[in-house]
């Protein structure tokens, strides 16, 4: 799931762990116990990192959200690229990796529902949201030029990316990972035409 340069390594088991257990457990079947377990450590030294189950999630939330910033950013610095083409490498980046595997949408499922019950978890949300409007704002005026609509044209944009990966995610045979993604980009491509 990331690179092993990234954090310390007992805090990278640790979040990937923890991952791994809202995956196959939910939010209230993942203790600390379980974290430990899959990373192979003790308890007490999840408990050293991080206190408590609720700071490791407001981590891992945060981690998973970088990353996909980390893989847009990647993909932006690419030159010579039309509207189009920025867009879809773009979207492509934004959707999580893995978009067929179920677990992801466990995970994010988790996370939501967070959101509206831990403020921790909402000021991520909340940033993480300013974050990726601020990337689409930046492509979209790098392209085209300042835009009045470019904030509200980057929203209309996650929004109907994070739409088709659900509806994906929730009906898989309705709607393949790769189908959503598609759908992702000519939505977004005609928008901005």
């Amino acid at each position: 799931m990331r690179k092993a340069t990234e954090r310390p390594d007992g805090r990278l088991r640790l979040v990937d762990a923890a991952l791994s257990c809202l995956a196959d457990h939910g939010h209230k079947g993942t203790t600390v116990r379980r974290i430990a377990e899959r990373a192979g450590v003790t308890a007490g030294l999840v408990r050293h990192h991080f206190d408590d189950k609720d700071n490791l999630l407001i981590e891992s939330y945060r981690h998973i959200n970088s990353l996909a910033l980390q893989r847009m950013a990647d993909v932006s610095v690419e030159d010579g690229a039309d509207i189009d083409q920025a867009l879809e490498r773009a979207i492509r980046a934004f959707f999580p990796e893995n978009l067929s595997d179920p677990r992801r949408m466990r995970i994010m499922v988790a996370f939501w529902g967070l959101v509206l019950t831990n403020p921790e978890i909402a000021k991520i949300q909340e940033e993480s949201y300013s974050a990726f409007q601020a990337f689409f704002v930046g492509l979209i005026e790098r392209h085209l030029g300042s835009r009045a609509d470019a904030k509200e044209m980057a929203s209309g944009i996650i929004a109907v990316a994070d739409g088709l990966w659900l509806e994906c995610c929730l009906n898989p045979e309705r709607m393949t990972p790769e189908q959503a993604v598609r759908t992702a980009i000519r939505f977004s491509q005609a928008s901005l035409s």
